[in-house]
């Protein structure tokens, strides 16, 4: 799956046309989200079930990313940035920048197939270099594990010189042998899971050595199998010295330090006696007892003195020859013998992600976590069931969270995904209110309250309306709402002849929260408006007016004078007169007005400081 380029040759081997493709897209890793519920209340536990499988549909193992995200904040920040997919599919494999690459791996989008394609002709630059390739001028590896080799030097135990003709294999694979100068090289080394490398040579202990990861500078000893050993007591080596030595006979190391005294030379032809081995006088201990046995049996006296300090530690192959006594710092960690592999443990110290968790149901009445991620996991192991649960607390925010997640399976396929849900409160409360009514109308107002919960819910209603609104019924304040059902009620009111605006609001507390409703609302008079106007030329002039079919409470009188035309229209510029507000032509357009009533005014020298204040 990815970029693959394809080159058309001729009979003569000469390329002839070439371009790049993607193939294989849908062999995508296929990773599934599954929550209980859709919708979850604040602080409320979320378990979510992870599913992988491969392309023809069976569970994989896989290791994945996980991020929960306020989504909110992403679809704000619009991110055009690539994926994983992008990332190690498409991206890495195109000289030029790709815009939006994610966008060709959106199974949403019905034409991001199309579009790869197009990218795929118009992105790909011709260089036909097939001459290297038919040549294998290979481009230079500049990484240890791209090379995917094991190197390193045999050594003899007893003289330190390198060693020819020792067999050095992989397990279940290939097998190489060492030079004159005892070096060898093993090539296309499957390291994707640790492997054992064996050593072996006639006459000489077989070797084991683990591999985690490419080695070429590795060292081994090879030991004969009658080669004579000295051992630590106590962790302190005993020296080798001429002076002291049994030919017939083998004794524990132990014995003879302690008849010896403390700090004497000691040397040894043997191997120690075992329990439960016969001597033989001439050729030493019966059995082929091996070093690691003796060992075995200076620990198991040291067990009891010191338990404590061995159980600590690791002990490996504390075996050490006559070398130590030229070399007396020199240790043989790379020496393990067959059957007796040393272990080492490493650690790996991960940062651990902060989450909360809200075990305990409680009423919260003040909403303090509004964190905008939720959860994160950068590597979550998923088995060969290709199955995952993964547990986390919602926070106090009412949104709508992003869950991704996206990784790799053990062969390699690639895969990623997205889920959303929900967060809302434990109940939810809407209604209707009008903007604008009438005097002597009816007026009824619907509340819906929906209970989230698995629980009933019991809350308080509060209700205030403006003095233009009579209530013709009494609600209860107090409501109970059954688990996941909705109540709707009506709140019934008279229009009265109070004209003018008021605010509505409508409240419900429960769970140690609430939620509140405002509305306002203008009381117009009933019917239609009419006004009158009159002018005239005389100093004095007495004007009559008939009012008919009035309705109650609506007669509204004003009286306005204009001296002259230049009063009149001064009052009708005060329309045209506005604070500028928005971009460059929108600024432009609302200042242009402002600034011919300012030019008017001092040109006339008009004295309307009102008029004047609000132009400037």
């Amino acid at each position: 799956m990815g970029v693959a380029q394809i080159t058309l040759f001729d009979s003569k081997g000469i390329a002839r046309a070439e371009r790049l493709t993607f193939v294989n897209k849908d062999r995508q890793l296929k990773i599934s989200v599954q929550t209980e519920k859709e919708k979850y209340l604040p602080r409320e536990k979320v378990k979510m079930t992870i599913t992988v499988r491969d392309e023809k549909g069976l569970p994989m193992p896989a290791n994945l990313s996980m991020s929960v995200v306020n989504d909110q904040l992403l679809s704000f920040a619009d991110d055009k940035s690539g994926n994983i997919l992008s990332q190690l599919l498409l991206q890495q494999d195109i000289k030029e920048k790709i815009e939006e690459p994610a966008f060709y791996f959106n199974t949403k989008e019905p034409k991001a197939d199309k579009a790869l394609d197009f990218v795929m002709m118009t992105s790909g630059w011709r260089r036909f270099s097939w001459e290297k390739v038919l040549e294998d001028e290979l481009p230079v590896i500049n990484y240890l594990g791209e090379r995917a080799l094991i190197a390193g030097t045999v050594y003899n135990g007893e003289n330190s010189t390198p060693m020819a003709g020792v067999k050095v294999k992989v397990y279940n694979g290939v097998e190489v042998e060492t030079d004159a100068n005892g070096k060898f090289l093993l090539k296309k080394v499957d390291l994707t899971s640790p492997a054992t490398l064996s050593f072996n040579n006639d006459g000489y202990y077989t070797q084991t050595q683990y591999l985690y990861d490419y080695n070429q500078n590795m060292t081994l000893y090879m030991y004969k199998k009658n080669y004579n050993y000295g051992y630590y007591k106590n962790r302190s080596r005993v020296k080798s010295s001429p002076s002291q030595e049994w030919d017939e006979m083998a004794v524990p190391m132990s014995a003879v330090s302690e008849s010896a005294g403390e700090g004497k030379a000691l040397r040894m032809e043997k191997a120690p006696v075992l329990p439960g081995k016969a001597l033989n006088k001439g050729n030493g201990p019966v059995g082929n007892a091996k070093p690691q046995d003796v060992l075995a049996v200076e620990q198991k006296r040291d067990k009891d003195v010191a338990k404590e300090e061995v159980a600590a530690k690791v002990v490996a192959s504390s075996v050490a020859d006559r070398r130590f006594d030229n070399k007396k710092k020199e240790a043989l960690d790379d020496m393990e013998f067959e059957n007796q592999q040393q272990q080492i443990q490493t650690y790996y110290r991960a940062r651990v992600y902060y989450a909360p968790k809200y075990e305990n149901q409680q009423n919260v009445e003040t909403r303090t976590d509004f964190r905008n991620t939720i959860y994160w996991n950068p590597n979550i192991e998923v088995g060969y069931s290709g199955k995952k649960t993964i547990e986390f607390y919602t926070s106090d925010d009412i949104t709508s969270f992003r869950t991704t997640i996206e990784g790799l399976s053990n062969d390699g396929s690639i895969g990623r995904t997205e889920k959303n849900f929900f967060t809302q409160l434990p109940f939810a409360m809407s209604t209707k209110i009008p903007v604008e009514v009438a005097t002597e109308d009816f007026v009824s107002i619907p509340l819906t309250l929906k209970n989230n919960t698995n629980g009933p819910l019991g809350g308080v209603i509060s209700i205030s309306a403006p003095d233009g609104l009579k209530e013709l019924a009494t609600i209860p304040s107090v409501q109970t709402i059954m688990p996941g059902a909705a109540k709707t009620i009506y709140l019934d009111y008279k229009v009265l002849d109070k004209i003018g605006y008021g605010e509505f609001v409508i409240g419900f507390k429960a769970c140690g929260l609430g939620d509140e409703f405002k509305q306002k609302i203008k009381i117009a008079p009933k019917g239609f408006p009419v006004q009158a106007s009159f002018s005239g030329q005389e100093i004095e002039k007495e004007y009559t007016f008939e009012v008919n079919k009035l309705v109650n409470g609506s007669l509204k009188a004003s009286f306005t004078a204009f001296p002259n035309v230049v009063s009149d229209l001064m009052k009708g510029v005060e329309g045209i007169l506005q604070e500028p507000y928005g971009c460059f032509e929108q600024t432009s357009c609302t200042a242009y007005p402002n600034a011919m009533v300012l030019d008017y005014m001092n040109a006339t020298g008009s004295n309307d400081t009102k008029t004047l204040a609000k132009a400037s």
